[in-house]
């Protein structure tokens, strides 16, 4: 297989509403990303089938301004993803996924979504200015600081299951849920919702929590995580709340609670 390497000032771009883009690299080869930030693939669908050169490289990933994005790296050696999406293109995850086998694909900026059927098949880090979540399904994923975990649908009600792997969030890290009350009822309601196979390490992490305040009434519950474990705490406003605590989102008043396997949120009223 042979590389592909964008060169500074280079890029395949083509429309974002209409073209489709497919780089074939062979077994051995990789996509080299230019060394400026300049986006290198602009696109409506964009798909990327390499082998043991990977995609990117942490200093160069490879830039895109896409709809849709499947990658293909899983091969006899497999090689790592470093991919990063323009920011104010939201990216949903294509029929194909996202794999690089048992390597690791890294999210260096921009947001990614998954959806039932279209997931991310690999280890995913995601750094500093990316974000990824959706209601699809993700392997075992790191939160570093700066980085952005969003479980729920990418539109309005943001809500729905994300399901992962072991989930290891770090104290710079974002959670960031949206809470939308389907009915005026007490109990449990939905909301964007992290359902981990393994173990979930909390790591102090930011939550931000947002929410449609229409039906929102004391009492309703939204259970956030849940996994085989779930240890360690949240940051709000940048407080480590404990368990039981309350805290203030937007103009309502929470209370958190963990237990040995989940975290669950509890709207107490108006402030």
């Amino acid at each position: 297989g042979s590389n592909i390497t964008f060169v500074t000032g280079g890029a395949l771009a083509g429309n974002l509403a209409s073209t489709e883009i497919t780089l074939n690299t062979g077994l051995s080869g990789g996509v080299v990303g230019a060394s400026d930030t300049a986006v290198d693939v602009v696109a409506n669908a964009l798909t990327v089938n390499g082998g043991s050169a990977g995609i990117g490289a942490n200093a160069t990933p490879l830039r895109m301004r896409v709809n849709t994005l499947v990658t293909d790296t899983n091969d006899t050696s497999d090689g790592d993803q470093y991919l990063a999406q323009d920011p104010t293109v939201n990216l949903t995850v294509g029929q194909g996924d996202l794999d690089a086998g048992s390597a690791t694909i890294t999210l260096k900026g921009g947001k990614f979504y998954t959806i039932t059927g279209n997931d991310i098949l690999s280890t995913l880090v995601i750094g500093s200015g990316a974000s990824a979540g959706g209601t699809g399904t993700i392997q075992a994923v790191t939160v570093l600081g700066g980085g952005n975990l969003m479980p729920g649908a990418m539109n309005n009600p943001r809500v729905g299951i994300l399901n992962t792997g072991a989930v290891t969030l770090t104290s710079n890290g974002n959670l960031n849920v949206f809470a939308a009350s389907a009915n005026t009822a007490t109990g449990p309601q939905p909301s964007g919702v992290i359902a981990s196979s393994g173990a979930v390490d909390l790591g102090d992490a930011n939550l931000y929590l947002t929410f449609a305040q229409a039906n929102l009434r004391p009492g309703q519950t939204f259970e956030i995580i849940t996994g085989t474990s779930v240890t360690g705490t949240l940051k709000v406003g940048g407080l480590t709340v404990f368990d039981g605590d309350t805290f203030e989102a937007g103009s309502y008043l929470f209370q958190i609670n963990y237990t040995a396997t989940s975290v669950v949120i509890t709207a107490l009223g108006a402030v």
